[in-house]
């Protein structure tokens, strides 16, 4: 039933714009008609998922796995074309850039990353390695860390950044994290343009695990089959699952609603085709692209 009303949603919403986005880009010089529709309707996606996230805002005071926005939604027939996409709470996951801040690495942030590492039987070596890429510093902090000096000696140099990750595909570029690690963690992990908690209710087992060590398995298991059944409503519903030793009361740290979502979208128009990936940040019941990036 939610999977259809949200076909009905695509369709109502898109009618009206896929026509303007179309011939604002078909009037581009250079552009190809067919290359022009293909990204107007992709854009057109975008249009959707920001509508949807704001209609949930208005009607919603949290967010959780069991809303209409978390369906995934098929390649469906759009004028000449097909359209698809989903949505995905991008604070059910950790976010690198919690890390680091001010220029310095927040221990215990840096202590959440490398229960995550672990739990993921990867390196906690890792750990250090972006720090060093993401703090204001030349020293290494590690043996497993790496400043300019390593990445300098590179066949092909370059300096670390020294500022927040802007994507986390941007891991590449840091000591470690090859193609293998960086699939394997991008399940659990995010990159956000400022601190952000982590939602109860969206969270993975492995994130929720490694935001506490006190976390034990009854409590995750308390949390995960509470939330199937019934959302938390705040914190003080979530802390009621656990024991109270288990809470950490850190500012920030926690919450049952989240700002930032990642929009998903595919689009075919005859033989050629598109994947697009954007960050909407939503705020006073309001969104905005945060950046947008063609596959």
């Amino acid at each position: 039933m939610i999977l259809a009303l949200l076909v009905v949603a695509i369709v109502a919403t898109l009618a009206s714009s896929i026509l303007w986005r179309q011939e604002l880009w078909i009037a581009d010089i250079g552009m190809q008609r067919e290359k022009a529709v293909l990204i107007g309707l992709a854009r057109s996606g975008t249009d959707w998922a920001q509508a949807i996230l704001a209609e949930d805002a208005r009607t919603s005071a949290i967010d959780h796995l069991g809303e209409s926005w978390t369906q995934k939604i098929p390649l469906i027939p759009i004028d000449e074309g097909e359209l698809g996409g989903f949505l995905e709470d991008q604070q059910g996951r950790w976010n690198l850039n919690n890390l680091v801040r001010n220029g310095k690495a927040d221990p215990f942030q840096f202590e959440v990353m490398q229960r995550l590492l672990e739990s993921l039987g990867l390196s906690v070596e890792l750990a250090f390695a972006l720090q060093d890429w993401m703090d204001s510093d030349g020293e290494t902090s590690s043996t497993g860390g790496a400043e300019d000096d390593f990445y300098l000696s590179l066949r092909s140099p370059y300096r670390a950044a020294n500022a927040m990750l802007s994507h986390v595909d941007e891991l590449r570029l840091v000591r470690g994290f090859s193609p293998d690690v960086i699939e394997k963690l991008r399940p659990f992990v995010t990159a956000l343009p400022e601190f952000s908690a982590i939602n109860v209710n969206t969270a993975p087992r492995e994130v929720l695990a490694a935001l506490q060590q006190t976390y034990s398995d009854s409590d995750l298991d308390a949390v995960t089959s509470r939330r199937e059944r019934l959302p938390f409503r705040d914190l003080a519903d979530f802390r009621g699952t656990l024991k109270k030793s288990s809470f950490d009361t850190r500012e920030g740290l926690l919450t049952t609603a989240s700002q930032y979502f990642q929009a998903n979208v595919a689009a075919k128009y005859k033989d050629s085709s598109i994947e697009l990936v954007c960050m909407i940040r939503r705020h006073a019941g309001r969104t905005e692209i945060v950046w947008l990036r063609h596959t």
